[in-house]
């Protein structure tokens, strides 16, 4: 049937082999770990029209779930090049979901602004520029996000499409395996063959 070929030719085209996963992983993985090491936002204050900058918050000390989840990514990846099978599928699928779920918690946070988890440090930075200023002309805080947040997010993006393409080619490998290894029951030759066969066999 045609939409079947059109079916196997697109899963063909779009699933990603063992080799082409593990280099595409391999790639974004060390790009995740860097750029999350990366300034994410710049704080400053402007107590005279001139910013002044006071504090950098890289990711990992921004917010406590990108450090975990990567480990948790790097991890699955080591265990999946030894794998395969069912058992490489479900590692995958793990992959995928913290993949996911560092990508949905950055696009929550990030854009908001979140600084809660380093609210102490904040309030340290203020206090001492107040301190340095005039009461009537009290600074007023500036906190400016980075490109390289923006590019952390898409990198997480890409290693969640391909967590989530290697788990279901994973997948699709397993059930092809299955139905290669499902075929015609083999049939038992009879070793008690009769006297005249054998002797036409010697002939």
């Amino acid at each position: 049937m045609q939409w079947c070929a059109e079916l196997s030719r697109l899963q063909q085209q779009f699933l990603l082999g063992k080799r082409q996963s593990y280099g595409i992983v391999s790639v974004f993985l060390l790009a995740a770990f860097v750029l999350s090491g990366q300034t994410w936002f710049n704080l400053s204050m402007s107590p005279a029209e001139q910013a002044t900058l006071l504090l950098s918050f890289d990711g990992f000390t921004t917010y406590g779930f990108v450090l975990p989840s990567l480990l948790v990514m790097l991890a699955a990846f080591a265990v999946v090049t030894i794998l395969s099978g069912i058992s490489r599928f479900l590692i995958l699928l793990v992959a995928s979901f913290f993949s996911v779920a560092l990508s949905v918690l950055w696009f929550i946070n990030v854009p908001a602004q979140n600084l809660s988890a380093v609210a102490t440090q904040l309030e340290s930075a203020t206090g001492i520029a107040a301190n340095h200023s005039n009461s009537s002309d009290f600074p007023s805080l500036l906190i400016q996000t980075t490109p390289t947040a923006t590019a952390a997010f898409v990198i997480y993006a890409l290693l969640a499409v391909t967590f989530i393409l290697s788990a279901i080619s994973s997948l699709y490998g397993v059930a092809k395996t299955k139905t290669k290894g499902v075929g015609k029951p083999q049939r038992k030759s009879d070793s008690r063959a009769d006297p005249i066969t054998a002797w036409d066999n010697q002939r």
